[in-house]
């Protein structure tokens, strides 16, 4: 984040082999266990879906991520 604060997931993400060669579809759970700055103490639950691209010369992944994160230094 822009002032330096972080926040730390454990993840179990998945990737799908789609029907195009190289493209893959991602589905990922990842649980918000601490964090840095405004953010220290954090806990919560994040989810993304979305594409990982291996089919250039450099990979790419495009993803949307929702979900809530509750931290204590925030109120």
């Amino acid at each position: 984040f822009e002032d330096s604060s972080t926040i730390v997931t454990i993840d179990k993400e998945v990737a799908e082999p789609t029907d195009t060669p190289g493209i893959y579809l991602l589905n990922a759970n990842m649980n918000v266990v601490s964090g840095t700055g405004v953010y220290d103490g954090a806990t919560g639950h994040l989810s993304a879906h979305g594409t990982m691209d291996f089919s250039g010369m450099l990979p790419a992944a495009s993803f949307e991520i929702r979900g809530a994160v509750s931290s204590p230094s925030a109120e």
